[in-house]
C-alpha cells in the first residue's frame, strides 16, 4: 500500500459522521486508514473520500472537495460548493446556475463543508453573509 501524502485527502466517516484527516488510502484493496485509528482498516464504502484541490484560500485552510467557500468575481461577493468533474475542480455557486473555474479567483476563503456546516447553503445564510459583508466594507476604510 503507497502511503498517502498527508493532507491530500480527508474523509467523511458515514459511521461517525465526523470529518477524518487521512493516513493513507489502498484503493486496490478498498479501505483508508485514518487519523486517530492507525491500525483500523476503513473500508471506502464506509466513507466519503475528498480530494484536496491544491489551492491555497485566504484564511490558510486547505480547499477539499465539498468545502464551502467565499470568493470574489470582480466587486461581488460569491459562495460556492468546490465539486470535482471529470477531473476538473469547480467552484459551483450556491443559488445561481452557474460553475466558475478557481484558478482565476482571487479571496477564496473555507466557511466550512457540505457534511458539517450544510447550513452555509441556505438563501437565508447567503442572504445575511453579503448583508454582514456590506457592513464590514461600510465600517472599513475601503470606500
Amino acid at each position: 500500500m503507497a502511503k498517502t501524502p498527508e493532507g491530500r485527502y480527508r474523509a467523511w466517516d458515514k459511521r461517525t459522521n465526523k470529518m477524518r484527516s487521512v493516513l493513507s488510502v489502498a484503493f486496490e484493496k478498498g479501505y483508508a486508514t485514518l487519523k486517530g485509528t492507525p491500525e483500523e482498516k476503513v473500508s471506502l464504502s464506509d466513507m466519503v473520500l475528498l480530494r484536496h484541490m491544491e489551492i491555497a484560500s485566504e484564511n490558510r485552510k486547505g480547499t477539499y472537495e465539498g468545502d464551502i467557500v467565499s470568493f470574489r468575481v470582480g466587486d461581488e461577493l460569491k459562495v460556492g460548493l468546490v465539486t470535482r468533474e471529470t477531473g476538473e475542480w469547480f467552484f459551483e455557486v450556491v443559488h445561481e446556475d452557474n460553475k466558475g473555474s478557481p484558478w482565476q479567483l482571487k479571496g477564496i476563503n473555507v466557511l466550512g463543508n457540505k457534511f458539517e456546516n450544510s447550513y452555509l447553503l441556505s438563501e437565508e445564510h447567503i442572504r445575511l453573509f453579503n448583508i454582514s459583508e456590506i457592513e464590514e466594507i461600510l465600517l472599513s476604510d475601503r470606500i
